[in-house]
């Protein structure tokens, strides 16, 4: 968000960001940016999440109907109960949709897509969308679903981008969390992120124990939920090839990405056109192949094959996992290859994508 909100502060908007919490990476925000400060997102829980939703959205509506009722909202889809403030608020509004709710609630079975939430929420959004000035979002498929809202009003789309400057490939031998974690001779299967209930990242544990070839680590740095579970699971397993880590350090991300011969990206069973994770852009970034599991017809799927990155697979395929993995690491022409077309497809998802959000006016 720093990025687009600079993109607007450079061309000479007057800007207020709300948010939990900045995590600038190797780019400050704009010195004329005024930050006010909401609940910081909590995702130990769907229902800690739920109240950072709620709480969040309540915040920023207060604060708006009070400071800024003349300020055009540039509104994002998180937290997804902030796309409701125009049912209240009567500032001119632009939306940037990340996750298309209800929707993603139905795909992944939080509800019953003829529950009367549901129903009401998706009659809401009908209302909302055709009045905003500007409607974007981040893939096509995700374009498609959102015009069952927006009407006769365009939805534009932006794909998400990574910073190249501050994510690029780091060599082995300069890489300091490679030497420290003694990485430097295996073919590294790296997940980084939240290892939350809904995650399905656990099935790596699964795909761990059938490896037979010890040059294969798989490493999982993240926290949630789930983490302690799987953490038991690997000593009750006795597997040598997994190692766990928490969260990184901002700074050590290029590192960290770094050390993937492979990455991971996963997706919900049922996820299919609602979702594509950010860090996979980051993983392109440092020319790290896809290993991506999620279902047929995802976002994900049609990534990967479109750029020759990686291959996808479905969560239940465990042998086709297994043997694709094992598969790069035995063929290192294959798997340079692959790094190389990663790298290309990173620089379509530089930084220069932010600049289309502009003008707003």
């Amino acid at each position: 968000m720093i990025d687009i909100v600079n993109a607007y502060a450079d061309a000479g908007y007057q800007c207020i960001l709300f948010a939990g919490r900045l995590v600038p990476r190797n780019k400050q925000l704009n010195s004329t940016v005024k930050v006010e400060k909401i609940v910081r997102y909590n995702r130990n829980s769907n229902l800690t999440r739920l109240w950072s939703w709620i709480i969040g959205s309540l915040q920023i509506l207060v604060k708006v109907a009070v400071k800024y009722r003349k300020c055009h909202l540039f509104i994002v889809s998180n937290p997804p109960t902030a796309v409701l403030l125009p049912l209240v608020l009567k500032n001119p509004f632009s939306l940037l949709i990340f996750d298309i709710f209800p929707d993603v609630l139905t795909e992944l079975r939080y509800a019953k897509s003829d529950s009367p939430g549901i129903k009401i929420w998706e009659r809401l959004n009908r209302r909302i969308y055709p009045k905003a000035f500007r409607i974007f979002t981040i893939t096509e498929g995700m374009g498609e679903v959102l015009k069952k809202y927006s009407g006769n009003n365009p939805v534009k789309i932006v794909h998400l981008w990574t910073d190249n400057d501050f994510l690029r490939p780091v060599d082995p031998e300069d890489n300091h969390f490679v030497t420290r974690h003694c990485l430097k001779d295996k073919f590294v299967v790296l997940y980084s992120g939240n290892i939350g209930l809904a995650s399905e990242v656990d099935v790596l544990i699964d795909v761990a124990s059938r490896m037979k070839n010890g040059k294969i680590m798989f490493l999982i740095i993240g926290e949630g939920a789930k983490k302690e579970p799987m953490v038991r699971r690997v000593r009750e397993l006795g597997l040598t090839n997994v190692i766990m880590l928490p969260y990184q350090p901002v700074g050590e991300l290029p590192f960290s990405f770094s050390s993937a011969k492979l990455a991971v990206v996963v997706l919900g069973r049922g996820e299919t056109k609602l979702a594509v994770p950010s860090k996979l852009y980051n993983y392109l970034s440092v020319g790290a192949p896809l290993l991506c599991l999620s279902s047929p017809g995802s976002e994900v799927q049609r990534l990967v094959e479109t750029y020759q990155c990686g291959k996808n697979f479905n969560l239940e395929n465990l042998d086709g996992i297994s043997s694709y993995i094992t598969y790069l690491a035995e063929n290192p022409a294959i798997h340079t290859h692959l790094k190389q077309n990663s790298l290309n497809a990173s620089l379509d998802f530089g930084g220069i994508n932010v600049r289309k959000f502009l003008p707003l006016e």
